[in-house]
């Protein structure tokens, strides 16, 4: 029986009539090795496919695409517990994606999978666990530092310690930084200043010069002066006064020193 035919038999004993109605679909535990494109059901959110012997996310019509290639709304994908060896292809198109199972598979390639899962920035968990992926050389830390969206992956939540670790490992210039100004401190402030300054001095930007606190000599012996401009409004004239030409007397300035 092919995918087609069992989805359809599904639909029929829980009496649904139109895909459009289709946001859950259960396909776990049936035996299947490939499925037909799942397109047909454009408002789908959550999918199982766990537990059956699905080798590869290729629609089996012949189009070599991925069967959930229109399946853009789904946030929910169970894939565990199959004999998949490569994802590539298949999930990366699905941005709204917040769960996705994979552990218990044959993945080998962790480069691939994270190139593939790179643009799913709604991603929350993921397990990838019992796969051969995971023996590879600090998978943990790798998986975290590409994927900074997962909080909780192969059922183990992501600590603050852990993505300080990784930014330290992958980005040591960008950790020290943070350390420098976090929670207000200036932990190397200092050094990082003078790499920041070195480094646009030899791209030719022009910085502010540090202000010589010293004052030259005998400028504290240098006398203040200001200027005061005073009014005295009894010898303005009045309105009638200008309409007869009467001549404006200019204020009188004040000019105080002080030693």
């Amino acid at each position: 029986m092919s995918s087609n035919q069992i989805v359809n038999s599904l639909l029929q004993k829980q009496q649904i009539k139109q895909d459009s109605n289709v946001v859950e679909l259960y396909l776990g535990k049936l035996g299947l090795s490939c499925l037909s494109s799942l397109g047909r059901f454009r408002f789908l959110q959550r999918l199982w496919l766990n537990s059956n012997q699905i080798k590869s996310l290729v629609a089996e019509d012949g189009i070599k695409q991925s069967f959930l290639r229109n399946n853009h709304r789904i946030t929910e994908l169970y894939l565990q517990n199959n004999e998949l060896s490569d994802v590539t292809g298949g999930i990366s198109h699905l941005r709204y994606l917040q769960v996705l199972m994979l552990q218990k598979n044959q993945l080998v390639n962790l480069n691939a999978i994270l190139h593939e899962l790179s643009t799913l920035q709604a991603l929350r968990v993921l397990n990838l666990f019992d796969n051969p992926v995971v023996q590879e050389a600090g998978y943990r830390l790798l998986v975290i530092h590409h994927l900074p969206s997962v909080a909780l992956l192969d059922r183990e939540a992501v600590t603050s310690n852990e993505r300080k670790k990784c930014r330290q490992i992958h980005e040591p210039e960008r950790e020290e930084v943070m350390s420098s100004i976090a929670f207000g401190r200036r932990l190397g402030a200092k050094r990082s200043l003078e790499r920041y300054t070195k480094s646009h001095d030899q791209c030719g930007t022009t910085h502010a010069r540090k202000e010589d606190p010293t004052p030259p000599s005998g400028r504290h012996n240098e006398q203040s002066l200001m200027c005061y401009t005073t009014m005295d409004w009894s010898r303005v004239p009045l309105s009638e006064q200008r309409r007869f030409e009467t001549k404006i007397i200019s204020p009188e300035n004040l000019i105080v020193k002080f030693h």
